[in-house]
């Protein structure tokens, strides 16, 4: 009994250790052409094997494709059902007729326009006498309308300054209001940034661009960032490809670029671990304490 279950532990633990060790990769491929009006992007994403555990995008079809031990599980409708089966094969649109159609149903000698008569509508009864300046009493504009919208602004005014008052009474704010709680917290951002970054490592980074402008000089300062990144990057990293094709004297931007990362659980679990411990719980602690 006790072999059995200390072969069922390692049995469990090789297939954590695996789990926890396989790396999780992940990429994308994006090609814009702006002649064209056309932009193709592909991204996957495979955990363990691309035979066990994948997952697709690509825009020709815009939906994603979940494979698992490879074969795709499928959920909802399936965008690629043909019109037939949706029941449109029962018109027969070759047997529609524009003889079928019929106007004789319609007595267009019925429509006269005898019927509409002008003298009905008498001009002489409208005068512009009856528009009388007398009836404008120019004393019914009071200044009480003036007194009440001033009356309305301040208690608009008290109403906002009472409730900026109830927010600096408020514990969240004067938690927030600590400047060295503030310093340690923007300090703790930075590093889990940083380490939110290490978590993820580039396998590769590829742009090759087209770009052309009627400016030859901001073509040319365009380009010339581009050589210092490109310089500043290449010989850190590698696996990062940069090239970039200036097209004067004509309005061009094609852009192919490709991107690729690989991570695994245990590096995730291990950067959230190390995010987790360094926050500053203990000056959260006492400014609570205290207000």
């Amino acid at each position: 009994m006790l072999t059995a279950l200390l072969w069922i532990t390692l049995a469990a633990s090789t297939l954590l250790l695996i789990a926890v060790a396989s790396p999780i990769r992940a990429s994308c491929k994006a090609v814009y052409k702006e002649n064209e009006r056309n932009t193709q992007l592909r991204a996957a994403a495979y955990y363990l094997n691309p035979l066990i555990l994948r997952i697709e995008y690509s825009s020709a079809d815009e939906r994603f494709k979940l494979f698992i031990l490879g074969f795709e599980k499928r959920r909802g409708v399936n965008k690629d059902i043909d019109a037939e089966d949706t029941g449109a094969s029962g018109i027969d649109t070759d047997n529609i007729s524009i003889d079928d159609i019929g106007t004789d149903g319609i007595d267009t000698n019925s429509i006269s326009t005898d019927n509409i008569s002008t003298n009905s509508i008498d001009t002489n009864n409208i005068s512009t006498n009856s528009i009388s300046t007398d009836d404008i009493n120019t004393g019914s504009i009071n200044t009480n309308d003036t007194d009440a919208k001033e009356k309305t602004t301040r208690f608009s005014l008290s109403k906002i300054k009472s409730m900026i008052n109830n927010i600096k009474r408020n514990r969240i704010y004067k938690i927030a209001a600590d400047k060295p709680l503030r310093k340690k917290l923007l300090r703790w951002l930075k590093s889990s940034f940083t380490r939110v970054i290490r978590a993820v490592s580039f396998e590769k980074l590829k742009i090759h661009a087209r770009i052309g402008m009627a400016d030859p000089a901001a073509l040319g300062k365009i380009y010339g960032y581009f050589s210092a990144t490109k310089s500043a990057l290449t010989p850190q990293h590698y696996h990062i490809d940069l090239s970039m094709e200036p097209i004067f004297m004509e309005k061009r931007l094609d852009i192919d670029s490709e991107l690729k990362i690989k991570t695994t659980l245990s590096t995730i679990l291990w950067q959230l671990i190390m995010i987790a411990a360094t926050f500053p719980y203990l000056r959260v602690w006492k400014i609570i304490k205290n207000v």
